[in-house]
């Protein structure tokens, strides 16, 4: 018994130290379903702005999709709909990114993960 709870406190620590200290970003549907994927992140690139031209996405209860270029996909963008408030979506392995003409390497960008929020000023209906 001891040995079970001393594995689960190193795992504790170790997702709590490493994993979870990534770019964490709030974002509604209508965010998300933009135009060009823009992304900011306080411990990344000074928190400016920067599109990324080539990712992977996970959306939960679905395989990861392969993106090339700074827009989502039809299929991908399907998967906004069935999104819940809450819910975290995961963009990796981002290629490469741009902020303004600078093109940033693969391996400065860290993995960002979008928490979908409700759409901001929207009427709650009881």
């Amino acid at each position: 018994m001891k040995t079970l709870i001393s594995l689960f406190t190193l795992l504790y620590i170790s997702f709590s130290s490493t994993s979870f200290d990534k770019c964490i970003i709030e974002l509604t549907k209508e965010d998300l379903r933009a135009d060009k994927i823009e992304l900011q992140c306080n411990s990344f690139n000074d928190n400016k702005k920067f599109s990324i031209r080539g990712f992977s996405i996970k959306f939960p209860n679905h395989q990861a999709v392969i993106i090339e270029g700074s827009q989502l996909d039809l299929k991908t963008r399907s998967y906004i709909d069935d999104l819940k408030v809450g819910e975290m979506v995961s963009i990796f392995d981002i290629k490469s990114a741009y902020d303004g003409d600078q093109l940033i390497t693969m391996n400065d960008i860290p993995s960002f993960y979008i928490k979908i929020i409700e759409k901001e000023n929207a009427a709650v209906i009881n």
